[in-house]
């Protein structure tokens, strides 16, 4: 054990160990009346570069999205977890909120007509 230690302090400090952190997003997409919309809607790392994924609604406007990974070193980081939500669909202006943190709160969307 006393030889172990020395060699996680190590990893540790020089920020070799690494752990994978997820940013999500859920919520719902409807208009100003409260129609559910299908849109596709895309989350993209604010630091990283190639890092995004994106997903359309259900039937009900409803979407859940998690799995945006990032390793990131411990304790330290100077990576922030944070991204940009885009939501798009035919007709509707487009619509952009923040995310940040590993805890979702659910996004109530209401798009406009163009």
């Amino acid at each position: 054990m006393k030889k172990i230690l020395p060699i996680i302090l190590i990893l540790l400090v020089t920020g070799c160990a690494n752990v994978a952190i997820s940013l999500g997003t859920i919520g719902v997409v409807t208009d100003h009346s409260g129609n559910a919309i299908q849109a596709k809607v895309e989350m993209t790392h604010k630091e990283l570069t190639n890092k995004s994924k994106s997903t359309t609604t259900e039937a009900d406007g409803k979407y859940t999205m998690s799995g945006l990974r990032t390793w990131t070193p411990i304790p330290f980081s100077a990576i922030r977890m944070w991204a940009i939500v885009k939501v798009t669909a035919p007709g509707y202006e487009p619509y952009e909120y923040e995310i940040e943190g590993l805890k979702s709160v659910p996004e109530t969307v209401k798009l406009e007509k163009k």
